[in-house]
């Protein structure tokens, strides 16, 4: 495990495993500011990605193996961290919450794993609070696995 110096006492600390590379990606974030981030991200694309939704899911992922291509790892843990909290389509207060990172700032670790096509992300909140994890299932559609020309 690495060693990561201390986070900031606003910060929350997100750790994401990428299926298929070798080492994680990490970054402390401000709580204050992690919902406009979130927000921001929201509006990376044309299409739509409304929480909570199989849409919204599907755009993330694709934001983020873009990034992960392009070795953009802050929005890796920042799309990731999305869809930890509204990647699935569980009603409000169940699941994890920003209330939930905002009671972690300081001391706790959003620790989240993906495999390596983005499908399934388990995530993990360490905590002096205490804790909790999920995990998330992104159902890509069958034309969008299909090689280009299958159809």
């Amino acid at each position: 495990m690495t060693d990561h110096p201390p986070i900031a006492p606003d910060a929350i600390r997100i750790i994401v495993h990428i299926g298929g590379i070798d080492h994680d990606v990490a970054t402390d974030l401000p709580i204050v500011d992690l919902p406009r981030f979130l927000a921001d991200m929201e509006h990376l694309t044309k299409t739509p990605m409304p929480r909570n939704s199989e849409q919204g899911a599907l755009v993330a992922r694709q934001i983020f193996q873009v990034a992960a291509r392009e070795n953009e790892f802050l929005v890796c843990c920042l799309v990731a961290a999305w869809i930890a909290l509204y990647g699935d389509d569980l009603p409000p207060g169940f699941g994890l919450s920003l209330d939930d990172l905002r009671e972690a700032a300081g001391a706790g670790t959003l620790s989240i794993s993906v495999n390596p096509d983005c499908t399934v992300w388990d995530y993990l909140l360490h905590s002096p609070q205490g804790g909790g994890g999920g995990s998330v299932t992104i159902d890509v559609p069958r034309w969008a696995k299909a090689p280009m020309g299958s159809a």
